[in-house]
């Protein structure tokens, strides 16, 4: 993984060793445009000044994961090559728009192009799973000046879409329902979000609910037991009107707007998502729009490109490329 990211992305590789952590202060008018739950961290290399540096947006979820010391690593042979790297991460179940989020990289960015232990034409971006596919698409957007942008299993569809195909798959294989059952649970959950947002549709949904709730598998469908009315609806939970508000974010709509070098990577044995589908579609946008995008699927590498071990019950192994 490391051959396969440096030597596309890093120009002269420098062999620097790595400095101890330093804080970034990132302010507009004398205030933090940053959040106080989210972890900002800039480690800068010893030796030849300036250095280009990577920002690296990673995924709250991965911490949950016993095997992301990989993200670790990642940021060591950044550091070794030369690169100062910044790392955001916020907190699981983060509550902020990816708009918003990308307003704080793009502040982050540019704090980082007036400090001068940083080449400020050299800055990049590195996300992985819905970090580096929502949040990192829309950051390269709104900053064309990006020297390069690396997306690892990155979701090619809008949060949506990617939230139904996972409950779907959930209840396919987990709760082994049959796949009719499970599309018209999909399709009333993306209605039940459509009314959430407009507040039309009340009517129908109760009723539907009404039908549905009847049904012998509803217990283990995951549908709520009522529909909110309108008057309601400024009581949701932070984190649905957050994802109300994200949910049509299309990174494929963004990355046909940038004309950042890309990097994507996936792994062929990757069980939470459709990297194939992915992959074939970024293939089609390079292709279609004469984007600078290279896609490379890794053999025997999941989610987390880790190398799938052939017997189930061992853990993975990070993979030495």
């Amino acid at each position: 993984m490391k051959a396969a990211l440096l030597g596309v992305i890093a120009g002269i590789l420098l062999g620097i060793q790595a400095s101890p952590s330093s804080t970034l202060e990132v302010s507009s008018g004398g205030q933090s445009v940053m959040p106080e739950t989210c972890t900002l961290r800039l480690e800068t290399p010893d030796g030849r000044l300036p250095s280009p540096a990577v920002v690296m947006l990673v995924d709250p979820a991965l911490p949950a994961s016993p095997s992301h010391d990989w993200l670790n690593e990642l940021e060591t042979a950044y550091l070794e090559a030369g690169f100062a790297v910044l790392a955001i991460q916020r907190p699981h179940g983060n509550t902020t728009s990816i708009r918003q989020q990308a307003d704080e990289v793009a502040a982050a960015i540019d704090e980082l192009q007036h400090n001068p232990r940083i080449e400020p034409a050299r800055i990049g971006i590195w996300g992985v799973g819905g970090a580096g596919a929502w949040l990192g698409s829309q950051v390269a957007r709104d900053s064309p000046d990006l020297a390069f942008m690396v997306l690892v299993s990155a979701p090619m569809e809008t949060p949506e879409i990617f939230r139904l195909r996972a409950t779907g798959q959930r209840l396919l294989e987990v709760s082994q329902l049959p796949e009719p059952v499970v599309d018209r649970i999909t399709r009333f959950q993306s209605a039940r979000w459509d009314y959430l947002d407009t507040g039309v549709g009340y009517e129908k949904l109760v009723a539907e609910l009404g039908d549905l709730r009847q049904k012998e598998w509803f217990p283990t469908s995951g549908l709520p037991q009522r529909i909110r009315p309108a008057a309601e609806r400024d009581h949701l939970p932070a984190d649905l009107r957050v994802f109300l508000v994200n949910r049509h974010l299309d990174p494929l709509e963004n990355l046909s707007r940038i004309s950042t070098p890309l990097l994507a990577i996936y792994g062929d044995r990757d069980a939470t998502m459709p990297a194939a589908e992915f992959a074939v579609k970024l293939h089609f946008l390079a292709s279609a729009l004469d984007k600078d995008l290279t896609v490379r699927t890794h053999a025997g590498l999941d989610h987390e490109l880790m190398r799938v071990s052939p017997d189930s019950k061992l853990p993975g192994s990070i993979d030495p490329e």
